[in-house]
């Protein structure tokens, strides 16, 4: 019985650990592209001394879908986002901030 009770503690710990770090792994994932959205919004910022209109103000050809989509706020801020799933879970950096969150 005490085996039992060892071993699905143990297959629970590793399905939580796994879990997880699929959903770290995922996060960073998106991180890294709307970083590379984010670098190419700065630039176009400091170069033009102001913030791009939209996505087609930085000559990209980014694939709908998930995103990362770009949204001018006002002539200082801006947000870029991802929608991820049905469900209506997104990722979110708002320039102000210089933060990325994560709504599930």
């Amino acid at each position: 019985m005490k085996k039992l009770i060892i071993y699905t503690l143990s297959l629970i710990l590793i399905i939580l650990f796994t879990y997880t770090s699929f959903k770290y792994l995922e996060r960073k994932k998106y991180e890294d592209l709307g970083n590379e959205l984010i670098n190419k919004i700065e630039l176009y910022g400091t170069t033009n001394s102001k913030l791009p209109e939209s996505v087609k103000d930085l000559n990209l050809d980014i694939e709908m879908g998930e995103g990362p989509y770009y949204k001018k706020l006002d002539n200082n801020t801006y947000e870029v986002y991802f929608n991820i799933g049905f469900d209506n879970s997104s990722i979110i950096y708002k320039s102000n901030s210089k933060n990325w969150k994560f709504k599930e």
